[in-house]
């Protein structure tokens, strides 16, 4: 088979999910082996897409990484961090393995985000209802990646046109990866607290996290470019002029330590 071929097959969001539906047939066949083994080929598969391989066998519209680099690999626009997605199926192979009721619910919200990404990967902009659809089945992996570390809130104003209202693929998501990475994770009683609004024409998102807080006039506040540089790189489907991200230490708040604004002009379908 040459590699264009298995690139056009496995980022078919149709491959995933009949792959990935084998896997949860046979867990409901209590075939709990032959699941994991499936689930080990699936990500065989996936670790094979994302190696270098010979110019003559690489499709002229996607770019590959080393699935060693630690950044985001992309291949068209498509942005996968390969260590969220193979530690995912390292867990859901523990659950399938230890026969644990919860191994079918994790296989569909990773099936599902995987496809919802996949099935965006030639967008620049997508709906608000999307991008929280994303931002749910990511986190809902991490807790059990983290054993419920931390909790996580997501309020989003009443009347908002959540179908109607377009953002950059994947910024929302990409704000809550570096929560959980920076500190939220390392708590016993991490939080993390998603506030959406509008406010005149502006769309704003509020994420409020705990953990160590950053400021900018110490030398942690290195760490504040590392921590909104993907956002800002998927800002870049909007006017520079058109939106803003802030990081700011909240001192007094007993909660949380640390809040990121993104603003953006309010865009609609």
């Amino acid at each position: 088979m040459r590699f264009s071929h298995f690139f056009a097959r496995f980022f078919d969001p149709r491959f995933v999910d009949k792959s990935l539906g084998t896997v949860q047939e046979l867990i409901m066949l209590k075939k709990n082996a032959d699941a994991a083994r499936e689930l080990t080929e699936f990500s065989r598969l996936l670790r094979l897409a994302l190696e270098p391989i010979a110019e003559l066998d690489r499709p002229a519209n996607i770019q590959y990484t080393n699935i060693n680099n630690t950044g985001p690999v992309r291949l068209g626009k498509l942005d996968i961090n390969p260590n969220f997605v193979f530690n995912a199926i390292t867990v859901i192979q523990s659950l399938i393995l230890d026969q644990d009721p919860r191994a079918i619910e994790y296989l569909d919200k990773f099936s599902s985000l995987m496809q919802e990404v996949l099935r965006s990967a030639d967008k620049t902009l997508i709906s608000l209802e999307k991008e929280l659809r994303i931002v749910q089945n990511y986190i809902s992996l991490q807790l059990v990646r983290f054993d419920n570390s931390f909790q996580y809130f997501v309020k989003v104003s009443k009347g908002l046109q959540v179908k109607q209202i377009l953002v950059p693929r994947l910024v929302l998501q990409a704000i809550i990866e570096r929560c959980i990475e920076l500190g939220t994770r390392k708590l016993r009683n991490g939080m993390i607290h998603v506030d959406i609004c509008l406010a005149e024409k502006d769309l704003l998102c509020m994420v409020s996290f705990n953990g160590k807080p950053i400021r900018l006039d110490q030398p942690e506040h290195t760490a504040l470019n590392d921590f909104t540089k993907i956002a800002k790189q998927r800002m870049t489907a909007l006017d520079r002029e058109s939106w803003s991200i802030n990081c700011a230490a909240l001192d007094h708040d007993e909660l949380y330590g640390q809040n990121i604004t993104l603003q953006m002009r309010s865009l609609h379908k």
